[in-house]
């Protein structure tokens, strides 16, 4: 989760003090913490949160305001809240929960609901002024740091990271696809389905069903996520790939396999002039016109080999 430029209706209590409406305090992760990886766990060691405002600390003493690290991995789906002390604490994480980049934050939330919230640091723009705040609303906010997990990623672990294929029990005669926040939901007819189930272990039929579902799919999907990007002219969403990952987890497979293949970053300007069908084919490695040559070799071969 990074805030970023959101606003919120209400003061909020930013490290970056451009986004900040509560002056002369500073709400910030410690600097010197560690971060180690052993026995099979990665370890965030002597971290804490400091802060120089005085009646935010009786909130956070009254147990009004409660302060969190939150650790993200958006490509295994892992999200985890950590309360954060003043003093140093360790965290440990199972390394397997983790991959690619995570990202290391620390916001205080409201424990409860308040009534007439209000700081004499307010800013000139919110002085005088008193809010009525809800249970989880942020109040303090430092987006952190982010590190990068890396190992290899299979073009096979690339395609079950981002596709299922299910079956639909209405017995339409239409392919539909939804796009999930892990996933991207391929829906076929429960005939067709069940055609597809007993054959796709076939090699020579791979392309051809790649064409057929694959394709169509990524393209749908990708094109929306490009409108969407254009269309948030402001950039108030989507910042930088991080923030379409936030609601896409699946886009993170595309991000990793985009930038294996063109040997550059995806960012959201490259996003907005995607060219989304040659983008689709080359991710999984340009299966319509391999599907050319298996349907030529099904034809004149009149056979297949079959995979375990």
């Amino acid at each position: 989760m990074r805030i970023g430029k959101r606003i919120f209706p209400y003061p909020t209590l930013n490290r970056d003090e451009s986004y900040s409406n509560i002056v002369n305090s500073k709400f910030n992760l410690c600097d010197d913490y560690e971060l180690n990886y052993d026995d099979g766990y990665f370890m965030i060691k002597n971290v804490y949160y400091e802060i120089t405002d005085n009646e935010i600390k009786k909130l956070i003493t009254d147990g009004i305001i409660k302060v969190l690290l939150v650790v993200e991995s958006s490509t295994t789906i892992f999200r985890e809240s950590f309360i954060l002390e003043e003093k140093p604490k360790d965290i440990f994480i199972n390394i397997d929960d983790l991959k690619d980049r995570v990202e290391i934050s620390a916001y205080g939330v409201l424990n409860s609901e308040v009534k007439n919230f209000s700081l004499k640091n307010f800013n000139e723009y919110y002085q005088g002024f008193k809010f009525d705040l809800n249970k989880h609303n942020i109040i303090l906010i430092d987006d952190g740091f982010s590190v990068n997990l890396e190992y290899d990623e299979s073009e096979d672990d690339l395609i079950t990271s981002i596709f299922s294929v299910v079956k639909d029990m209405d017995n339409t005669e239409i392919i539909t696809v939804t796009s999930k926040i892990n996933k991207i939901i391929i829906t076929l007819p429960e005939e067709q389905f069940n055609i597809y189930d007993q054959s796709k272990r076939h090699s020579s039929l791979t392309e051809i069903y790649f064409t057929n579902l694959l394709i169509p799919a990524l393209l749908q999907e990708l094109t929306l996520i490009k409108e969407q990007v254009i269309n948030d002219e402001e950039g108030r969403k989507y910042q930088d790939v991080e923030d379409v990952i936030s609601d896409y987890y699946w886009f993170s497979s595309i991000r990793n396999q985009y930038e294996n293949i063109y040997e550059e970053k995806l960012s959201i300007e490259t996003i907005k002039n995607m060219d989304v069908l040659n983008v689709s084919q080359r991710l999984i490695n340009n299966p319509i016109t391999k599907s050319f040559d298996q349907a030529y070799e099904l034809l004149t071969l009149g056979g297949y080999d079959e995979e375990d």
